[in-house]
């Protein structure tokens, strides 16, 4: 008998045993045949595993949470499907990376302040200084170091 052959043959009656059982049934094993007694071990472990996640998503997951909650959905206003804002009169300057520029830039006239032109514009209503470690054009690279002696 091959060992895949005499593993599938153990594995229905192995399936069925308690945790306790089935490592009490490898450790009687393992000196008979140890490299079976470990492929048993880790199913044994892999199973068990297996079982705890499934567990663990029936007990805390929100599986029926449209389900549960659908009263609620039905008292929801109809929406049109997206919100318009109207863009501010204000301007604004932003020491910031290309992904907060780019995420406020529809919001206000933004400039960017460069470290290489640090000149105040008086026609701005405010500055945003975020944090940062380079900048759009990487000027401010190391400013935000400790170390740093810009």
């Amino acid at each position: 008998m091959g060992k895949k052959t005499r593993i599938d043959g153990i594995s229905a009656h192995f399936n069925k045993l308690s945790k306790y059982e089935k490592y009490e049934y490898v450790s009687k094993l393992i000196n008979e045949d140890f490299g079976l007694s470990i492929e048993l071990l880790d199913r044994a472990l892999n199973d068990d595993e297996k079982l705890g996640y499934y567990i663990q998503v029936e007990n805390q997951s929100k599986l029926n949470f449209l389900k549960q909650n659908q009263k609620y959905f039905e008292k929801l206003s109809k929406s049109n499907g997206t919100s318009t804002f109207k863009r501010s009169n204000l301007n604004i300057g932003i020491i910031a990376d290309e992904f907060l520029f780019n995420s406020f830039k529809d919001i206000a006239t933004l400039k960017y302040i460069s470290m290489k032109d640090l000149e105040v514009d008086e026609n701005l209503d405010f500055i945003i200084v975020a944090s940062t470690w380079n900048g759009i054009d990487r000027s401010w690279k190391g400013v935000a170091s400790p170390n740093s002696h810009k």
